[in-house]
Order: C-alpha cells, then structure tokens, then sequence
C-alpha cells in the first residue's frame, strides 16, 4: 500500500476522474444506493467550503475520502466530520486513521471546541477505530429531514 498518499482536495484541480471516484465512494457511503445526485458542481462547492482529505493510489485515483466541515454557533465553534470511506481494498492499513488525524488538526488550528461525526449503526470497525482516536458515544439522538 505504499503506492498511497494522503492530500487535500482544492477545488481548482478537481478532474473528471476525481468526481467519478467521488460519486462511487459516496454509493458506498449509502450502502449501494445511487450516489446520481452528487454533481460535479456539488463536489467542488464541499472542496471550497470545507476540508476534503482524500487518498490516492499511484497520484491519481482516489480511493477514500473524509470531509471536516465547521460552523459557529452562539455555543461556540463546531466542526463534523463526514463522509468517511474507503474502498474495500484500501481498508485496514492506517489510512482511515490518518485521514481523521489530518482533520483533528485541522480542526484544532480553526480553534473548534469539539468535533463530532455520526456512524452508522452497523459500521463496526470503523466506530472502534472512532474510539481509539478519542471519540465518544454521546447520549443523543440525530433528527434527519429531507427538503
């Protein structure tokens, strides 16, 4: 796996080829459900207005990504982390932790308070890699309404 590296995405060089790899990482992120609403404009808005670290094997492809997003509140300064995912051949090797490492820092220079992520309930593997990075299970229940 050393034919990987770990960047930020910048929206000025955002190819034809990364929007591809985008869009089929975020089916697996919806367990196979159709990713067709992720647009090519969408991707470089999320790589503009936040943080995109994604993994590229040999340079070129990406095969994993996670997004860190922060907003203020009257509370304080908050950031998320979302859309964690790797493709199946990648996982297991580090890189899921070093592409939340990069965030945590990145988070901690824009002085937030905390940083939150959701998982799904069936994700396993990753909600134990979330604990051994820090994160806490936190009493609460996540409200979701589409427009």
């Amino acid at each position: 796996m050393s034919n990987l590296s770990l960047e930020f995405l910048k929206p000025e060089t955002v190819r034809e080829a990364d929007f591809r790899a985008i869009r089929a990482l975020t089916s697996v992120l919806r367990d196979g459900r159709s990713a067709d609403d992720v647009t090519f404009e969408r991707v470089i808005f999320a790589a503009r207005n936040s943080t995109i670290v994604v993994v590229r094997r040999k340079s070129t492809l990406i095969v994993g990504m996670a997004t860190l997003t922060g907003y203020a509140t009257v509370s304080g300064y908050c950031c998320w982390i979302e859309d964690v995912v790797l493709a199946k051949p990648y996982r297991g090797h580090g890189y899921g932790r070093k592409m939340i490492d990069i965030l945590l820092s990145r988070a901690a220079e824009s002085s937030a308070e905390e940083v939150w992520l959701t998982s799904n309930s069936r994700r396993k593997i990753a909600q134990t890699m979330y604990k051994s990075l820090g994160f806490e299970e936190y009493p609460t229940v996540v409200f979701r309404r589409p427009l």
